[in-house]
């Protein structure tokens, strides 16, 4: 997922991602995938994957590449709601 996220091949780090049974994944493969989606700035994507995710598995990682998604799309209400949340 980082390779595809980092070379800017998007669709086909969301095809190794959906591919991924949901019981295995995990908060590195979220936190990847979400870092995958703001590298090639597709901001609410990160943020739905963001959402999709169970609270259990959301780590600081998970809510830095948030807000870091919502600072960059000038969303600033979602990342102070994120922020607020910590």
């Amino acid at each position: 997922l980082y390779f595809y996220g980092k070379c800017h091949c998007i669709q086909d780090a969301l095809d190794v991602f959906n591919a991924i049974d949901e019981k295995q994944k995990d908060t590195v493969t979220f936190n990847t995938m979400i870092q995958a989606y703001v590298m090639c700035q597709h901001y609410t994507h990160a943020l739905d994957v963001y959402d999709s995710m169970t609270e259990s598995l959301k780590d600081s990682l998970t809510h830095s590449w948030a807000i870091k998604a919502c600072m960059s799309s000038n969303n600033v209400q979602r990342g102070v709601e994120i922020h607020e949340y910590l």
